[in-house]
């Protein structure tokens, strides 16, 4: 029998009648749509049954830094702040009596007189609480237990084969083991498959600030029915955790989903702009599973030929990956028979790719970085296709850099300007298409270019009466670049973005412009 609380665990909220769970051999339990989804539909809205701070295994030095076990904020401010009961990192007296720390780790910790720090702190530490979080369900939810975390995917058959898997997963043993004073064989075994429900079934995010403090604020959730979303590099769903303590998660249509189509997420959301040898060996790295998404499975990764490289030994012939879901696939001209080997690829990439980092470790001023970025698309864009992932790199960038200083800026570099988010735009069409983050922020970058264009015309007195109809085309496509971007930040006040106020700044600027627009449309 489910007791009430246990029930709410498992509770589904939003959204629960428009999908149904398939299962298969080589994908595991997925949802597929059991109706017609209308393009920014509210698939599922739910709260985590389980939560915890994250790891960050980039940098040692932060990486030490205790993370708050209550509100899953880096102490960098307070690092010395301890729980009162259980001697652990908390960074208030309010995170202190959290639900989520009283009730798990804080009780097993007075109990068996666990000190902090473990033996393994970075970067182990804070996935080794994640994980006594989830031991804790098999006796406090039993029926969470079986149902939910018993059943997702965690691929340890392949993990044991990884060495960094397995170090991480002895790393674990030894923290859970002194947690609870024995691991015994069985329990090992579970701690082992708890590691890699977390690593492949886990949404992770970090975010910069909380509650209107500066922090990093880095979480881990698993959840009931979010946790099943398939990947894919074309997805047409986005994910987003809301800005409160319940950290309930929001999967929303990207575009309109049929009746029996596979419901699906990317699953790192930056990468899905990379090529797909990037792709396939992070997924495979991270996730421990091939991707074979349509986009995976074409070679032209649907047209967009981000992959492809200008033919070593021919002028008009481009290198493609013979076989693209495979990592050292040869890959061949589409022009001539030259055939070339993964490695030789990968140092080519790799050389573009050490130019690109030294320009933005040198931090030249803004107009400096540009024109050496400008220089450096020019020099490149005979060596790649014009689409390729790195191509798209340097132009995002160059729009980044540029956006908040358009007054600035003059006619050429304007045009510039509009063109890069023009063409990364025709790009994101096809492989983020619909309602995603990537085209709201290209449509909104887009509109401040060709704002600034239209202000340039109207100011000018020499300007003929016949471009007054130019202008009013402008504000015609301004209107609908911005009414497009506004429907993806009205619905993302989340962890998807930099700050608690990303989204609000994006969203009260550009009802601000809409304004102003609309009274001139009309």
């Amino acid at each position: 029998m489910i007791c009430e609380k246990e029930d709410s665990q498992l509770d589904s909220g939003i959204g629960s009648d428009m999908f149904e769970i398939k299962h298969s051999e080589e994908m595991g339990r997925y949802l597929v749509a059991s109706r017609n989804i209308d393009e920014r539909a509210l698939i599922i809205c739910e709260k985590p049954i389980v939560c915890g701070p994250g790891d960050d295994d980039r940098n040692i030095d932060v990486g030490e830094i205790p993370m708050c076990l209550g509100c899953f904020t880096r102490m960098t401010s307070n690092p010395w702040m301890r729980c009162s009961k259980c001697g652990w990192p908390v960074c208030s007296a309010e995170c202190e009596i959290a639900d989520h720390h009283v009730e798990n780790e804080c009780q097993v910790f007075i109990s068996n007189s666990v000190a902090y720090p473990c033996r393994h702190t970075w970067p182990i530490v804070n996935k080794s609480i994640l994980v006594l979080r989830t031991l804790l369900l098999k006796s406090k939810f039993p029926a969470v237990w079986q149902e939910v975390i018993l059943k997702l995917e965690h691929h340890t058959k392949i993990r044991q084969t990884k060495p960094y898997c397995v170090k991480g997963d002895e790393m674990l043993l030894d923290n859970i083991s002194d947690f609870l004073n024995d691991c015994g064989y069985e329990l090992e075994q579970e701690i082992i498959q708890i590691s890699g429900v977390i690593n492949v079934n886990a949404f992770s995010t970090a975010k910069s600030e909380f509650q209107g403090r500066d922090c990093v604020r880095i979480i881990q959730c698993i959840y009931t029915w979010a946790s099943l979303l398939s990947h894919s590099c074309v997805p047409n769903a986005c994910w987003s955790i809301d800005n409160t303590k319940e950290l309930k998660i929001s999967i929303r249509a990207t575009t309109s989903i049929k009746k029996g189509d596979v419901i699906n997420i990317a699953y790192n959301l930056p990468e899905t702009m990379s090529g797909t040898l990037h792709r396939i060996i992070s997924t495979e790295d991270v996730a421990h599973f091939l991707c074979r998404c349509k986009r995976c499975s074409d070679k032209t990764e649907l047209g967009t030929f981000t992959s492809a490289i200008k033919c070593f030994d021919c002028e008009n012939g481009y290198l493609l990956p013979e076989k693209p879901t495979i990592a050292d696939s040869e890959w061949e001209c589409c022009g001539c028979d030259s055939v070339q080997a993964v490695p030789k690829i990968v140092l080519f990439l790799n050389n573009i790719e050490e130019t690109y980092e030294n320009i933005r470790r040198r931090q030249y001023s803004r107009d400096i970085e540009v024109k050496k970025l400008e220089l450096l698309l020019r020099q490149t864009g005979d060596l790649l296709h014009e689409n390729h992932y790195i191509l798209q790199e340097f132009r995002m960038r160059i729009i980044n850099l540029q956006v908040h200083s358009l007054d600035n800026v003059n006619e050429m570099d304007l045009e510039r300007f509009i063109n890069h988010c023009k063409f990364m735009l025709k790009i994101a069409d096809v492989l983020m298409p619909g309602f995603s983050k990537t085209r709201a922020l290209l449509q909104f970058f887009l509109s401040q270019g060709l704002l600034r264009k239209a202000s340039t015309k109207t100011q000018d007195p020499e300007e003929e009466e016949e471009s007054e109809k130019e202008i009013a085309d402008l504000y015609k496509e301004i209107h609908y670049l911005q009414t497009r971007a506004l429907l993806y930040f009205n619905n993302q006040h989340s962890y998807n973005l930099r700050s608690e106020t990303e989204s609000n700044q994006f969203a009260v600027c550009i009802k601000r412009q809409l304004k102003n627009l609309e009274s001139y449309i009309n």
